[in-house]
């Protein structure tokens, strides 16, 4: 294990490597536009939210008046609060600045063409304004003070998405003061809930949201093993109920049909806000191959030799895509060449 990226990078550039995983964003340009290697990247089945702990009785750690008194209740309570903070958050300037292009924004827990993804419930623009309007309409026309604690350790920009977020929130009057720890801290603050909103993320790698919805957003019970990471203590029957029908429902398009509803009244909800699906990335030398997996597992025995034909057409597609180019357009592109890179699966 190579824990540090630029070390990771090191060892790639000097061959000591010859294919590494999660590039970093930085490197990652220099790794698309230098001709001795090349990049495999694919949206994957991991969700990168905030929490906001709508369900804690007062007192609520971290979390006060404009002013800095205390507060009789806790404003995160109320659902125009969590609306206002997620209508804050502009999930495209977080792909674009924040990850450079190497993330997919979203308002919900899984990508496209995937079981269980919702059509039709598109990203919508950050709006400050709206957001505004909401806190006065609440009752907070100044805002209020709270804490957003993340992690600076463990995936692609994590401490710089939170700082990011929380200047989003602060344009709004949600002044955040903004704590990005070693993953390790993190965890536990966050299980004993010492912060009103948190970084989470989650990997589907089931490839469906069943577990996500059935570990984080169901009601605990331990003895059925729900909601094993249900922080926040989180629980709607009628989500609930909508979930333990999909988990006996053999109908692939019914249980689909209860994923979505199920889903989509815990996103309605805004206890868990969702920001982006990371990319899974890996950076090699250019004369072999990977497929990039969405369930960013890695495979030893999938990695190949890139055949000359391949590898021509390859760095042709890498030529014709310039930076700035949508994530989407960049996979498109790099699909045709499966055949050819996989002749025997081919």
């Amino acid at each position: 294990m190579i824990i540090n990226d630029a070390a990771r990078t090191a060892a790639l550039l000097s061959g000591d490597a010859d294919i590494i995983d999660q590039i970093s964003t930085s490197d990652l340009e220099r790794a698309r536009h230098d001709s001795r290697f090349h990049v495999a990247e694919a949206t994957s089945l991991r969700v990168m939210c905030i929490t906001l702990d709508g369900t804690r009785e007062q007192p609520v750690p971290l979390l006060a008046a404009a002013n800095g008194e205390a507060l009789d209740h806790n404003p995160l309570a109320d659902p125009r609060m969590r609306q206002a903070l997620a209508m804050a958050i502009d999930r495209r300037q977080l792909v674009e600045c924040v990850m450079k292009g190497a993330a997919l924004a979203t308002t919900q827990f899984m990508p496209s063409d995937t079981y269980s993804y919702i059509p039709n419930r598109p990203v919508p623009a950050a709006d400050p304004a709206a957001a505004r309007r909401l806190l006065a309409e609440a009752g907070y026309p100044r805002g209020f003070q709270l804490t957003l604690i993340g992690w600076n350790d463990r995936y692609m920009n994590d401490s710089r998405v939170v700082q990011a977020v929380g200047q989003m929130w602060t344009r709004i009057g949600a002044r955040t003061t903004v704590e990005a720890q070693p993953y390790t801290t993190f965890i536990g603050r966050a299980t004993r809930r010492e912060a009103p909103a948190a970084l989470l993320t989650w990997d589907n790698s089931t490839g469906e949201v069943s577990v996500l919805l059935n570990s984080v957003l169901r009601a605990p019970n331990r003895a059925r093993g729900n909601g094993v990471a249900n922080r926040l203590l989180y629980s709607n029957p009628a989500m609930d109920a909508l979930i333990a029908a999909a988990e006996v429902e053999m109908d692939d398009a019914k249980r689909e049909d209860l994923l979505h509803r199920a889903s989509t009244i815990a996103l309605d909800g805004r206890i868990l806000v969702p920001l982006y699906l990371q990319n899974a990335l890996w950076a090699m030398r250019s004369g072999i191959t990977y497929e990039a997996r969405m369930d960013e597992r890695n495979d030893p025995m999938a990695v190949g030799p890139l055949h000359a034909d391949a590898s021509a057409r390859l760095q042709a597609v890498e030529d014709e895509i310039e930076i700035g180019v949508g994530d989407l357009r960049r996979r498109h592109a790099l699909l045709r060449l499966v055949p050819a890179m996989h002749p025997v699966q081919g």
